[in-house]
């Protein structure tokens, strides 16, 4: 009887934090509805969509096929490269040369009344989803089973358990121990990342067919690498979203630089998972190249190999992995095999516990004029060198909805 009277009590208390949760969930839902950002965004949108379908259907009644959607990218970019971030010229470039693409033209139409983020152009969902549709399908986060949330203003707060609720054995006709589960908060507050593509004015003049392709991939590798960077290492702070490193405590960091890798090791990464009682929704490993091949060489006594099959199948102890050289060695940067007195880490965690928080995937702007500091730390004049230099502005952050939810393990290499 008493074992009874403790369940419906945590039954019902289980009942009252659902409630709860789902109360601010729809709070934070009501007041994106009503962000004067969210709404401009939404009629902005909707002025494109109207556009695409008046595109379509001029096409349509012209008995053409209507222009690509990655041509347009590349016809939105030009635009933006040639007015020099100028609204009104931008307009008049697109009633130019683009007047049979009613698409293009009422998108610069809807953009010289609207107000986007950072004052550059607010890429229409339609084109943008060119880029993000081929690039989050391949960031390590995404591709391992992330979750993405929209976020509004900047800023959004959402409710977690940080400590579970505990039932108790009681005697007869003693009273029942009060249990509660902890809530705490998950924050996220939107940081700005700016790629910059410089991209040659030739290009840009001769109208190369090439164009759309080319700022398409270089978006799309740029963004990659240091989104992926950004999500295993941010440092966290007023600039930076944190990445998973910043975000765990000793308890989830395992190994050493000293600490042999060995067969053993994802193993007992695995272990120190299931010891945590995360969900085990989306399980995986991340690792670089060389614990790769360390692995999917490795062999017993006998010569069989040890992980070889599973790995063909895109398995590691049963749990999908991703290989990524993002993922810290102190060898990598001279592309060296490593030897014993290299480490590096590895990453497993449930990753349906990773929040990507995202306010705007893609703004564009365009500097003639600007410099930049190119990846060797150069510092190269777009006017001196001929280049125009194409911004994308994305505004996100990263989230650990349990920060118990992912082991990392650093390890010293075995010869290899």
């Amino acid at each position: 009887m008493a074992d009874t009277a403790v369940s419906i009590s945590q039954t019902e208390e289980m009942k009252k934090l659902d409630n709860y949760i789902e109360a601010k969930m729809k709070e934070i839902e009501a007041s994106k509805a009503n962000d004067p950002d969210v709404k401009a965004k939404v009629a902005l949108q909707t002025k494109y969509a109207e556009a695409m379908a008046n595109a379509n259907l001029q096409d349509m009644k012209k008995g053409q096929k209507s222009e690509s959607d990655q041509n347009r990218f590349g016809a939105f970019a030009s635009i933006v490269l040639r007015s020099n971030n100028d609204k009104t010229k931008a307009l008049e470039i697109a009633e130019r040369d683009y007047k049979n693409d009613p698409f293009i033209v009422d998108s610069f139409k809807a953009l010289s009344t609207g107000t986007p983020s950072e004052g550059g152009f607010f890429v229409p969902e339609v084109l943008s989803s060119i880029v993000i549709d081929t690039l989050n399908p391949n960031l390590i986060y995404t591709q391992m089973g992330s979750t993405r949330i929209e976020m509004s203003g900047g800023n959004m707060n959402i409710p977690r358990f940080d400590a579970r609720a505990a039932a108790t054995y009681i005697g007869e006709a003693k009273a029942a121990v009060s249990s509660k589960q902890v809530i705490g908060n998950l924050r996220g507050s939107s940081k700005k990342l700016s790629a910059i593509i410089p991209i040659s004015n030739d290009l840009i003049r001769n109208a190369n067919p090439s164009f759309s392709g080319y700022v398409q991939n270089s978006l799309i590798t740029t963004l990659k690498l240091k989104k992926d960077y950004t999500a295993l290492y941010g440092t966290g702070g007023e600039n930076s979203p944190a990445g998973i490193k910043t975000q765990l405590t000793s308890t989830e960091k395992i190994g050493s630089s000293s600490t042999v890798f060995t067969a053993d090791t994802p193993a007992d990464m695995l272990g120190a998972l299931m010891a945590k009682d995360a969900p085990m929704t989306s399980v995986g490993f991340a690792f670089n190249g060389w614990h790769w091949k360390y692995l999917y060489n490795l062999k017993t006594t006998t010569g069989a190999y040890v992980f070889r099959d599973e790995m063909n199948q895109g398995k590691l102890l049963g749990q999908k992995f991703i290989v990524s050289n993002q993922i810290y060695s102190d060898n990598l940067a001279g592309k060296t095999a490593p030897t014993t007195s290299n480490y590096g880490e590895m990453f497993l965690g449930d990753w349906s516990e990773f929040i990507e928080f995202v306010q705007l995937d893609m703004e564009l702007m365009a500097f003639k004029e600007a410099s930049f500091t190119d990846e060797n730390s150069n510092t190269v004049s777009c006017m001196a060198n001929d280049l125009t230099a194409l911004r994308a502005i994305c505004l996100h952050d990263f989230g650990l909805k349990h920060v118990d939810s992912f082991i990392m393990s650093t390890n010293k290499y075995s010869a290899t």
